[in-house]
């Protein structure tokens, strides 16, 4: 099954002011590396920059509509370009991956936020990003390639076993533990979701989240925790299922605890959850008594 059809865009995307293919960014092993990958698609966007005082040049790739239906890719990927990102892949090769797909707002909603490309001069580095999946099993999908292997053009089943390599081994749905970053979380509903309870929160009204075992409740909570803390906003989680075998009374002594614990490492929210440690505390005493 070829990967590109007649009715598909590849190659590099022109300017519409001049009509010119945009300059593509970066040394000779980079242009041969873009200019290879871009028989399977469009290149639409080609930029350098640095980060933590490393250079990069990032690449913006529109996939064929057989690749894209094939590896369920969005409109557009990301292409990272590096020539030393492989000797600090955690501290700073990944930490800018996460600015440009998560924090970031200049390309919001624009790349696919899962999958991206990566390419470098390093030789390793397709050990050295299969060595982190290992670690890190919530991990973005990182597609590695090196120059050398692009120099000289990439064939279509060469990039499909890459592909396999990366993507087919990850199933995004049966992620077996719930998800502590949104690096993988994806689906507008549930994003939805998490927007709702987060203004139910900011109202002051409560809110519940009811659903079957394993559909990603979890994940929902932990995100909308993480949600309300980057916006100086206090959250605590109970895991209930801990806790079953006591008494109510004795899991409101557990709720202080950690409300404690919360007030004493965070200077925000502090008059609000100082406030609530009380009332509760005084709850918990006319109880007893």
């Amino acid at each position: 099954m070829k990967l590109v059809n007649p009715n598909d865009r590849v190659g590099i995307s022109k300017d519409r002011r001049t009509g010119k293919e945009i300059e593509i960014k970066g040394g000779v092993q980079i242009v041969n590396a873009i200019k290879s990958i871009s028989r399977y698609g469009l290149i639409t966007f080609s930029r350098e920059q640095y980060f933590k005082s490393s250079y990069y040049t990032i690449h913006f790739f529109k996939p064929s509509s057989q690749l894209k239906n094939l590896y369920n890719l969005g409109n557009e990927v990301l292409i990272l370009c590096s020539n030393d990102g492989m000797n600090e892949f955690i501290s700073r090769t990944k930490d800018f991956l996460d600015y440009l797909l998560i924090t970031s707002e200049e390309f919001k909603n624009r790349l696919d936020k899962i999958t991206c490309f990566l390419f470098d001069a390093n030789e390793n580095v397709v050990t050295i990003v299969k060595e982190d999946r290992i670690k890190n099993p919530d991990a973005r999908l990182i597609v590695p390639f090196c120059y050398n292997e692009l120099s000289n053009g990439v064939s279509e089943d060469e990039l499909q076993n890459r592909l396999r390599d990366f993507l087919y081994e990850r199933d995004l749905f049966g992620i077996a533990s719930p998800l502590n970053s949104d690096t993988l979380f994806f689906g507008k509903d549930r994003t939805n979701i998490i927007s709702e309870l987060y203004g139910k929160y900011m109202q002051g009204e409560q809110g519940g989240l009811f659903g079957l075992r394993r559909i990603g409740k979890t994940s929902v909570l932990n995100l909308l925790r993480l949600r309300i803390e980057k916006e100086n906003g206090a959250a605590i989680y109970f895991d209930c299922s801990q806790y079953h075998h006591n008494r109510w009374n004795e899991f409101l002594e557990q709720i202080i605890k950690q409300i404690e614990e919360k007030d004493s490492d965070t200077s925000h929210e502090e008059n609000k959850l100082s406030q609530l440690k009380n009332t509760l505390k005084i709850n918990l005493s006319m109880i007893k008594v």
